[in-house]
Parts: C-alpha cells; sequence; structure tokens
C-alpha cells in the first residue's frame, strides 16, 4: 500500500464521507501507485474500509502509467470468447513477448463485441467504458494479485477465481491468450472455449 507520507501532498481529497476526518482519501486522477476501493468520494485504502460510509464501486488499482478499475465481480462460470469459424479484425501476436505490448484492450472488446462475443458482451453489461483486458493488463495485474483479492474481499466483491481467465489479446485466427490467476501462467487457446471474464475499465 502507499506510504504514510503520500498523505501529506494535495493529492488527498476531502474526507467528507470519513467519521475521522485523519484519514487519507485520495483524488483518483492524482493518488499514488497502490490498490484502492473506489467511491463517490474517492479512493480509500483497504485497512481504513471499516471506516468508510459509501457503497464500494470498484477496485482501483495504480502502477506507473496503468490506471485500471477491476470490477467487483466477475462471470460466475466460464464464458465462450468467439464461436468457433468466427473472424475477427484484431492485430496478432504470435508470442508472448510480443502480446504484452498490446495496450488496446477497449478497442479490441469492441471488435469482439461486433463479432458476438459472449465474453464482451459480458464486460460491456457493466457500462460501455467497461471492456475485456490485454494480457499485459492481466499480468500486470496479477503480480498484485493478494492485495487485489484482499481489496476486494473486504469491501465485499468477489476474489478472483483461481481459474484461467480470458484476455482480449489475440494469438491468431483460432485463439486468444489467457492468463492463470493463481500462477500467472499464460498461454493460448481456442475461441470457442469457455473461460472465466474479469471487466476492467481505464481512468
Amino acid at each position: 500500500f502507499p506510504d504514510r507520507r503520500d498523505f501529506e501532498n494535495n493529492n488527498v481529497a476531502d474526507c467528507h464521507k470519513s467519521t475521522n476526518s485523519s484519514i487519507p482519501i485520495f483524488s483518483k486522477h492524482a493518488a499514488p501507485d497502490g490498490t484502492y476501493v473506489y467511491t463517490d468520494s474517492g479512493l480509500w485504502l483497504p485497512q481504513y474500509w471499516g471506516l468508510c460510509e459509501d457503497k464500494a464501486k470498484s477496485i482501483a488499482f495504480i502502477k506507473g502509467d496503468m490506471k485500471r478499475m477491476i470490477a467487483l465481480k466477475g462471470s460466475d462460470e466460464g464464458i465462450e470468447l468467439l464461436e468457433d469459424g468466427v473472424k475477427v479484425a484484431l492485430e496478432e501476436y504470435d508470442s508472448i513477448e510480443k502480446a504484452l505490448k498490446d495496450n488496446a484492450g477497449f478497442e479490441n472488446t469492441e471488435v469482439l463485441l461486433k463479432a458476438g462475443s459472449k465474453a464482451a458482451a459480458f464486460c460491456k453489461s457493466f457500462g460501455k467504458e467497461w471492456y475485456l483486458p490485454t494480457l499485459n493488463e492481466m499480468t500486470t495485474l496479477q503480480e498484485d494479485r493478494n492485495r487485489i483479492d484482499a481489496a476486494l474481499t473486504i469491501c465485499g466483491g468477489e476474489p478472483l477465481p483461481t481459474l484461467y481467465h480470458w484476455t482480449s489479446t489475440r494469438y491468431n485466427s483460432r485463439c486468444n491468450f489467457f492468463l492463470d490467476w493463481t500462477y500467472g501462467y499464460r498461454y493460448y487457446y481456442v475461441q470457442d472455449d469457455s473461460m472465466r471474464v474479469r471487466p476492467v475499465s481505464a481512468f
């Protein structure tokens, strides 16, 4: 979590929803790297969540230039990415190293949605700004999975299942990359298989 010294600056929003005005609440556009619970009043550090009177909206994750909201809940079961034989005009990456350069999750999801993707449709059911994360995004989130899952549990969300999750990053004409949330294992598989989905959005 962020260092206490980060609290003593202008990045801290008003604590008007807290019963203790000394508790730091960050603006989502100026918070330091870390994992937070996002509410109408700002970003709360998970250790102070018991004092918050707001309802959690999502988990906020910040690491360098990556600023993402993580949905409190994902799919209850595996979802098919695309029906077998459906073609999509997505850039293809023939290795994990190359695939990690994909930063077009929102755009990928729009393409998948138009092709009838159930996984993309699930993400969009959360709102138009939500999308299926790229392999790079899921990899970065998984590296901090313990904090993310703890924050989700604290605020009443659901930790990501220890199962395979689809990403929007394309491998070839029939396959997309996936990530195992437990160990960070990454590979690709056929698009008509079913895997878990956790929507994200950028801010």
